[in-house]
């Protein structure tokens, strides 16, 4: 894979495929485990040699309402708001330590909080009261939260345990932060303040309109932030991402992610908060490589009167299965999820790993997806907003930009 690039699985609701693909077909290089959709039972069943690919994301994003598979670890028992957190994060942080340090894992990830997912009676100025060290020198008030009641209690503990892992601080990359240059800039300096951290588990957290993340300042941004962490030898792991990963990719991230369900590839934290209502079933997709996109499956019976179908779609053993006629499409059948995993892993290996020739063979990728796009309409073939291809001409602007600016910053 392109310049030693690992491509994890986003585990979560049906994380059975993920492994399957993986002892099966050899796709994907370790996984991230998800204590909410694994209870720990289950965790500790999974062989040392997969977990020594892996790593544990404790996921703290929300406070209160925890499923039953996520507190079957006890590390948040009796923590509902910011105010019982900071009442208990040492032993907070002792547990969630101790336990990743016990596991195979390849590292100790220091969790983090959204704080958009917070309880609204939580008394903030109270919670600031309880906060006394005066080092952090920021402006940021939610980062030195962060700083103070988890990160600090976390690098203690894996100080006195002399922990013998590399460690990952989490990290959210949302669209305030890419606005805003001061909080780009706090962002930094927060990560870099602690020598013991070794790389990021970043989690890009962005509104859409449609399927793709298509924000360009906020993918020009996550390219920078990328490529500045990279400047000063930090790991960086990005999560909770889908096909936009080749921006990511070129800006030099260590490891991308692939999940089954769009939950697992773009990052909506209200998946961490207890929903009473019946989730909508999504429209069963299939992964397109020429495309760069995942096709409505009704389309699909018309762009094969009219072109060829290995052209768009990559023609392995799971698409396969889902040829015959009477095939019946649905979100809960596998093939079409674990033909994205196998074809996406497959494009990205063909990445080279020279920075500048990514960007070049990036960039031609979506002149590819742009001209397949505009063979499709030819054929009177319109592609809804949730199918089609205006984010091509997003990204490739984000990935225009930032070879521009590397190119006047060398």
């Amino acid at each position: 894979m392109s310049n030693n690039l690992k491509l994890y699985h986003q585990c979560g609701f049906r994380s059975k495929w993920n492994f399957e693909v993986f002892q099966e077909d050899n796709i994907g290089d370790g996984f991230i485990l998800s204590p909410y959709n694994m209870k720990k039972e289950e965790l500790s069943k999974i062989e040392d040699e997969e977990l020594e690919k892996s790593f544990f994301d404790p996921q703290f994003y929300a406070l209160g309402d925890y499923r039953e598979s996520f507190l079957s670890y006890n590390f948040l028992d009796c923590v509902d708001t910011l105010s019982d957190y900071i009442n208990d994060r040492d032993f907070i942080a002792q547990k969630t330590v101790d336990y990743q340090n016990n596991l195979s894992v390849e590292y100790i990830t220091i969790p983090t909080i959204d704080f958009d997912l917070l309880n609204t009676t939580d008394d903030f100025e109270y919670v600031y009261s309880l906060i006394s060290s005066n080092d952090y020198e920021g402006n940021d008030n939610n980062l030195k939260i962060l700083n103070e009641i988890i990160i600090k209690p976390f690098i203690k503990r894996i100080k006195e345990i002399e922990a013998n892992k590399k460690v990952l601080l989490t990290v959210i990359f949302d669209e305030n932060t890419a606005r805003n240059n001061d909080k780009f800039a706090e962002l930094l300096t927060l990560i870099t303040s602690y020598d013991i951290v070794d790389g990021i588990y970043i989690i890009p957290k962005c509104s859409k309109s449609y399927k793709r993340v298509s924000n360009i300042q906020f993918l020009q941004k996550m390219m920078e932030f990328i490529d500045i962490l990279k400047s000063i030898n930090m790991e960086v792991i990005v999560g909770n991402s889908d096909i936009e990963s080749l921006l990511y990719i070129v800006a030099g991230a260590d490891a991308v992610t692939m999940g089954s369900y769009e939950n697992l590839r773009h990052y909506d934290g209200t998946r961490f908060i207890k929903n009473e209502g019946t989730p909508r079933s999504p429209v069963p997709r299939l992964f397109s490589y020429k495309l760069l996109q995942w096709i409505d499956y009704t389309y699909l019976y018309p762009i094969s009167q009219n072109i060829d179908m290995n052209d768009l779609f990559e023609c392995n053993k799971y698409y396969e299965m889902t040829v015959p006629e009477g095939y019946k499409w649905h979100f809960s059948k596998s093939e079409p999820y674990k033909h994205y995993m196998m074809s996406y892993s497959n494009l990205i290996k063909k990445l080279p790993q020279e920075q500048h020739e990514k960007i070049e063979y990036v960039n031609q990728l979506f002149e590819e997806a742009k001209k397949a796009g505009s063979e499709l309409l030819n054929c009177g073939i319109i592609l809804d907003d949730n199918s089609g291809g205006a984010h091509i001409s997003q990204w490739q602007t984000a990935l225009l930009q930032f070879a521009n600016k590397k190119k006047k910053g060398d």
